[in-house]
């Protein structure tokens, strides 16, 4: 039996490894004046430019009340300017900047340097992508069988 001690929580130890894969974006994003939130966003559009705020939302697993703000944060920056639709005036799309396509680059380039130390032993780094991914869709799973189980009281 796990003993309830904070250090020895699975949620504590990842509670403090996104703290702490917070705090080393910030110092690496600082000199482009972006958050990791922002820095994933234009990842996103790295793979696929001109994307629907809805479908960023997706792929973010954010939803339009927190990725409205990000994306105007954005904007202001100059990274990302919004249009709408042509063929559905409802439908606003995201795309990149000039300026976010020029440092690009250099962007992924400093993140990439950065995070050398841990993504050198590529074996260590799938596997803790694999363990990952398969915690988050067990977790996905207990939590829509929970919901399932209150929808249905």
């Amino acid at each position: 039996m796990i003993q309830p001690i904070v250090k020895d929580q699975l949620c504590f130890a990842l509670y403090q490894a996104q703290k702490e894969f917070t705090r080393l974006y910030s110092k690496i994003l600082a000199p482009f004046e972006l958050t990791y939130p922002q820095y994933l966003t234009l990842l996103a559009l790295y793979e696929k430019d001109h994307l629907s705020v809805s479908e960023l939302g997706e792929i973010l697993s954010l939803d339009s009340g927190t990725l409205t703000p990000l994306i105007k944060r954005l904007e202001a920056r100059e990274y990302v300017m919004r249009t709408r639709d042509f063929n559905d005036e409802r439908r606003v799309l995201i795309s990149l900047t000039p300026k976010a396509k020029e440092v690009k680059e250099d962007l992924l380039q400093t993140v990439g340097h950065c995070l050398s130390d841990l993504t050198s032993d590529e074996t260590y780094y799938f596997s803790l992508m694999h363990q990952l991914q398969t915690l988050t869709q067990t977790l996905g799973g207990l939590n829509h069988e929970e919901n399932l189980r209150n929808k249905s009281n």
